[in-house]
């Protein structure tokens, strides 16, 4: 299907413009995001109620995986983005959830000379 489309037959491009986050795009960005999300079913649970949105209070949330703090996914690399404009969803939940956010790296995603490439 990818080389019907014709997916494949310019690979490689040149590069584009260097992206500038400037608060007006950072805000663009998170308004985007903040609308994006979806939740597909919000059907209350006996003696909890529904799921969303989260009590401020009492309740801790975990977040387990090892993308969740990586500022340098493999899609911001080199010239697609600059780590340092990057906020990992551990931080901006941390933000929000404090001492309620609850944190586990869980399993690598890659190894031996996978993990060098990525993390070269």
């Amino acid at each position: 299907m990818k080389f019907a489309l014709g997916l494949f037959d310019h690979p490689y491009t040149a590069a584009g413009p260097a992206y500038d986050a400037t608060p007006e795009r950072r805000a663009a960005a998170r308004k985007v995001a903040e609308e994006t999300f979806v939740l597909l079913k919000n059907d209350p649970v006996e003696g909890v109620g529904t799921l969303l949105p989260l009590a401020r209070e009492g309740q801790k949330v975990a977040l387990i995986g090892p993308m969740a703090d990586n500022q340098r996914r493999c899609w911001e690399r080199g010239r697609y983005g600059d780590p340092k404009y990057v906020v990992t969803l551990r931080t901006a939940l941390a933000e929000r959830q404090g001492d309620r956010l609850l944190y586990a790296e869980g399993c690598g995603l890659l190894s031996g000379e996978d993990a060098n490439v990525l993390n070269g």
